[in-house]
């Protein structure tokens, strides 16, 4: 008889959804403001609140300059959802680019950590 694999406890995910109040309330001690995309219910489906591609949070920085951030989950890379989700990813990531190269800040955040690593 062949000894049982243990299964590796994966680590605790957060959502998307359960970093937003620690990033906004982050945000707002440091003199930034960001408005959050809101998930608006449309009979049985929700719909964005903002154009497809475009960051979960937009706002300014305490200097006035133009703020996108895209929140992700914890866990997992950037954009490895399959060939659909791959797409979207693609198009949030030019619409971060395209804040940068105007001179705005625009950063991927899985969490406080990374808005302290982008000098927020």
């Amino acid at each position: 008889m062949m000894p049982r694999k243990v299964a590796t406890p994966k680590p605790p995910d957060t959502l998307e959804s359960e970093n937003k109040d620690a990033m906004d309330q982050y945000l707002k001690l440091r003199g930034h403001h960001i408005s959050w995309e809101r998930k608006i219910r449309a009979g049985h489906r929700f719909i964005s609140s903002r154009p497809r591609g475009w960051a979960d949070g937009i706002g300014w920085t305490r200097d006035g300059r133009f703020l996108a951030i895209e929140r992700k989950r914890e866990c997992g890379d950037l954009g490895e959802h399959g060939v659909a989700k791959r797409a979207h990813f693609d198009e949030q990531r030019a619409f971060i680019d395209n804040v940068i190269a105007c001179g705005g800040v625009g950063l991927f955040a899985r969490s406080v950590k990374d808005l302290e690593a982008a000098g927020l």
